[in-house]
């Protein structure tokens, strides 16, 4: 009984001396996305949101474009283009760096 009782005691300290626990993020993976143009609608073949307790948000999304789009086009004249811009994932509003490459691979990184 008495080894009962050490055990018990032990566990119970534990527990009040822990921490509060700790919230994990959400990752979402796959998610399909879509990006107009202005040339036609793509739709993404990889993304991956990761969305923290504390209120950041990572989003990564990749597209591939035709070679005859006109970002794409411009891309091969001058190398790959980058520039700023706004996505919205659900309510919020997330600000991005959006990147065009040669190859027509369209890149997008968010953070908030």
């Amino acid at each position: 009984m008495k080894s009962f009782r050490i055990v018990f005691a032990i566990f119970v300290l534990c527990f009040v001396f822990s921490g509060p626990a700790s919230s994990q993020a959400l990752v979402v993976k796959d998610h399909v996305w879509h990006l107009d143009t202005g040339y036609k609608t793509y739709d993404s073949y990889d993304a991956q949101g990761v969305y923290t307790p504390f209120g950041n948000i990572n989003i990564r999304i990749n597209f591939q474009l035709d070679t005859k789009d006109p970002l794409v086009l411009i891309a091969i004249e001058e190398g790959p283009i980058s520039f700023d811009f706004f996505i919205t994932t659900g309510d919020i509003v997330v600000p991005c760096t959006i990147t065009v490459f040669p190859n027509g691979r369209l890149k997008v990184n968010g953070h908030l």
